[in-house]
């Protein structure tokens, strides 16, 4: 081999290396390009489908039982920065589901509704005893003035034999 063909070939390896570095670039900065549309991490750990046209939230949606199950936790001891931090979300969070009262579990819903619902029940119940004594003494008092009026009416009137 002469020194022309050897830069020949020098020169061809140049062009493909060339090429492959464009080609290396290319992924490279594809790989550091921020995503449009990434993919929501929902409360349950698993991926939202990314679609794409889909709307990127700026903090991840909860479903009612796992605001439940943080809610469990704190009404068992839990503080709510232990809480947040087991389950993966902000003290505040936590804090406005705690006090908002709207996660309860469902069964001291139930037995929330029942203990409102029964002392609906004792006031309307309390409400008719007053209307029912009101009535019948508004009764009594109707008898007693017709009596007295009956009274004297019959005390004024002079008997004809």
């Amino acid at each position: 081999m002469n020194i022309e063909q050897i830069l020949q070939e020098l020169e061809s390896q140049k062009s493909s290396i060339e090429r492959a570095i464009a080609a290396l670039n290319g992924v490279a900065a594809e790989a550091y390009r921020p995503k449009l549309h990434t993919a929501v991490t929902r409360a349950d750990g698993r991926k939202a489908d990314n679609r794409k046209h889909a709307r990127t939230r700026s903090r991840p949606t909860y479903t009612d039982d796992f605001r439940r199950q943080v809610i469990m936790a704190v009404r068992d001891g839990m503080s709510f920065g232990q809480a947040a931090k087991k389950f993966g979300t902000t003290w505040f969070t936590v804090r406005e589901w705690v006090n908002s009262g709207r996660f309860e579990p469902a069964k001291q819903n139930i037995v929330r509704k029942n203990a409102v619902a029964k002392k609906r029940s004792v006031s309307k119940k309390a409400a008719l005893k007053r209307v029912a004594r009101k009535a019948a003494t508004s009764r009594k008092a109707a008898k007693n003035s017709a009596a007295r009026k009956r009274s004297t009416t019959e005390s004024e009137t002079p008997a004809t034999a």
